[in-house]
């Protein structure tokens, strides 16, 4: 079971970890430092199972939807071409092209709103449907709020 070196809270790995069959200390495959050193440059620094850190770094990655301006909007759909564009008139979504990290990445969506258009962005994983990212955008109550 592959394991790394991991800051709890953050959004990537420090370094996979390689074990040595001279030392009982856990070290650094690419840093080839030992957990003791990586310890003094990141102190909360842990050892878990890349599975688990991935899972760790998708939940400390995620955001709650946040009204953005029409500007941002066309911003990020203007900069990439958009993947997974989506919508009819009431609402669209899309996700960024670049990813944020993992398989995370920003969503953006306009929502006919009291006969306007209003604007989110929020960060989540790329495999979001359409459907699932207006659950999301209904369920966080962001409609019900106003800049």
């Amino acid at each position: 079971m592959t394991q790394v070196f991991y800051v709890p809270g953050s959004t990537g790995f420090i370094d996979m970890v390689r074990h040595s069959e001279t030392d009982d200390e856990p070290h650094g495959l690419y840093s080839g430092q030992p957990l003791s050193v990586k310890k003094q440059q990141y102190p909360n620094l842990i050892v878990d199972t890349e599975e688990n850190v991935m899972n760790a770094i998708r939940a400390a990655a995620r955001t709650s939807p946040k009204e953005i301006s029409e500007e941002d909007y066309w911003n990020a759909l203007e900069c990439l071409p958009p993947v997974g564009f989506c919508g009819d008139r009431q609402s669209s979504s899309f996700k960024f092209l670049e990813g944020y990290t993992l398989d995370i990445t920003y969503i953006y969506v306009k929502v006919l709103h009291e006969n306007k258009y209003r604007y989110f962005e929020f960060l989540d994983v790329e495999t979001l449907t359409h459907q699932e990212i207006m659950a999301i955008i209904h369920e966080s109550n962001v409609l019900t709020v106003h800049n």
